[in-house]
């Protein structure tokens, strides 16, 4: 998968969970469970791993760095510097982070 590619399907990853957070949507309805799904695919296909349990269990992880320090701390800062354009976006990959914990059985809400 190139750069460009990537960059094209993760925006649209984040403009759907956008959407979804926008409206409301819980981790559990069906449109956000479907970003998950696309989310979990997009990076099956670009490690060229299959989505078993031992990548199941390494996306998991990944994905719960956006919520850690450091990362959370840069993502405040640079929501200060821009909130139109990141605070959205912040809060759409939250809702595919609550979606994954969810189908995870690890729900915090």
């Amino acid at each position: 998968m190139d750069p460009d590619e990537w960059a094209q399907a993760m925006g649209a990853l984040v403009d759907s969970a956008s959407a979804a957070y926008h409206t409301g949507l819980a981790a559990d309805s069906e449109q956000v469970q479907s970003v998950v799904d696309q989310w979990i695919g997009l990076y099956s296909k670009a490690l060229h791993l299959p989505v078993d349990d031992t990548f199941m269990e390494r996306f998991s992880h990944y994905a719960e760095q956006v919520n850690r320090h450091p990362n959370r701390q840069l993502w405040d800062i640079m929501i200060r510097l821009n909130p139109a354009k990141l605070k959205l976006g912040f809060h759409a990959q939250e809702l595919m982070l609550e979606g994954l914990r969810w189908r995870l059985g690890r729900a915090t809400s």
